[in-house]
């Protein structure tokens, strides 16, 4: 009596706090999420909070290990978009290909026939965040590779709410 085994995309454990968490993620026990309510989050709110955090881990990591040179940057969903910038990548990694171009096939980071549109209830969600978080986390936002992306003002916090807001809106529209 053989039991197969169905794969689920998702996997979760059982943390030190006795509770269900998924595997490829923050707990909700770290230190960033103490100053929100976490029963109250939006799922979009949650995901914000933290991809910050391990940002915020990541250029800690290349910081403590001075590793800046050694990392290469690619801006989502754009660069994965376009030869050049994979072969860029490619040359960095001193990695030979077997073509003189990358060949793209496939999905291209598209929404077919749709565009993303941003809500004021997203916008409310988000500023909700930001205004919470303390400043910490956002110092690594006014350096490379963040500060080269227009996206990023409205966590620099160079730009005032409203024009970030238009900034942002205009870049996920193309």
């Amino acid at each position: 009596n053989c039991r197969r085994r169905a794969h689920a995309p998702f996997h979760f454990y059982r943390g030190d706090d006795g509770r269900r968490h998924f595997a490829w993620a923050l707990t909700g026990n770290e230190e960033i999420f103490q100053h929100f309510d976490r029963e109250r989050l939006s799922l979009f709110q949650w995901y914000l909070i933290q991809w910050i955090e391990i940002e915020n881990r990541a250029m800690k990591f290349l910081d403590e290990n001075d590793l800046h040179e050694r990392c290469f940057t690619l801006h989502a969903p754009g660069d994965l978009n376009h030869p050049e910038k994979i072969q860029a990548l490619f040359d960095f990694l001193n990695l030979e290909a077997l073509r003189p171009e990358p060949v793209l096939r496939g999905r291209t980071n598209k929404s077919l026939g749709q565009t993303t549109v941003i809500t004021p209830d997203d916008e409310h969600e988000c500023d909700s965040i930001l205004e919470k978080m303390p400043a910490r986390y956002f110092e690594i936002f006014n350096r490379e590779p963040y500060s080269q992306y227009n996206w990023s003002a409205r966590l620099r916090r160079e730009m005032q709410p409203n024009a970030a807001k238009t900034q942002l809106q205009s870049e996920v529209s193309c």
